[in-house]
């Protein structure tokens, strides 16, 4: 699973139908935790996932957005996993993998100079 632009929101607050909608489960070896990414049934597009860390939040593929532009993106994750030429904005909290460590204690944001 490659990285990809995305949000996460408020699970109760985004509504996914529709009969094309896939869903899948797939568990993460290095903690064994599952992810469910979910994909149009018909050309396989992925639309985001949920997790079972965190039950009520939604991942959304910011692809998906009709306008991506409307979205303010203030918080960034898993930027040890960015292409080298991806700078971050001085005013964004940056963290090098989750906000959140294995054991549930708050992960120290990275330093951007």
């Amino acid at each position: 699973m490659g990285a990809r632009p995305a949000i996460t929101v408020d699970k109760a607050s985004v509504e996914i139908h529709g009969d094309t909608v896939g869903q899948y489960k797939h568990v993460i070896p290095d903690h064994g935790r599952a992810i469910f990414p979910m994909f149009c049934s018909k050309c396989g597009t992925n639309l985001g996932s949920t997790l079972e860390r965190f039950p009520n939040v939604q991942v959304i593929n910011i692809g998906t957005l009709d306008n991506p532009d409307d979205v303010e993106v203030t918080i960034e994750m898993f930027s040890d996993e960015a292409l080298s030429c991806v700078a971050h904005k001085l005013s964004h909290t940056v963290y090098h993998r989750h906000r959140l460590n294995e054991d549930g204690t708050a992960a120290n944001p990275k330093i951007i100079d």
